[in-house]
């Protein structure tokens, strides 16, 4: 047998084996499962609060027409967030592909 071989068999048994370990782990239901699912449809709907929020405070107010309620009016008069996230996409373009390039110099080196 070739002592070349044995490191990349090896590698693949391990591999194998904490793969199926993990697979056998996701296949059996428990008892966290269904707090997983609360915890995710709570996560999903904090999210979607937010984005709504953040809707009405970058876009929406600043097409409605002025309010007298102190809060919304200074809402309206803000530019600083409906700026913000459209400048700060290519700031995360740029750290997207860094991250991307380092893993590939990473598991190529």
């Amino acid at each position: 047998m070739d002592p070349t071989k044995l490191p990349s068999v090896y590698v693949a048994y391990e591999n194998s084996r904490f793969q199926s370990s993990i697979v056998n782990k996701m296949r059996s239901p428990s008892s966290s499962s269904s707090s997983s699912q609360l915890w995710g449809c709570f996560f999903v709907t904090i999210g979607s609060f937010f984005f709504v929020g953040f809707l009405f405070a970058a876009v929406i107010s600043k097409l409605l027409p002025p309010s007298r309620n102190a809060l919304i009016s200074s809402i309206q008069n803000d530019w600083y967030y409906c700026f913000l996230v459209p400048l700060t996409l290519p700031v995360l373009v740029v750290a997207v592909y860094f991250h991307w390039i380092s893993m590939k110099l990473f598991k190529h080196a």
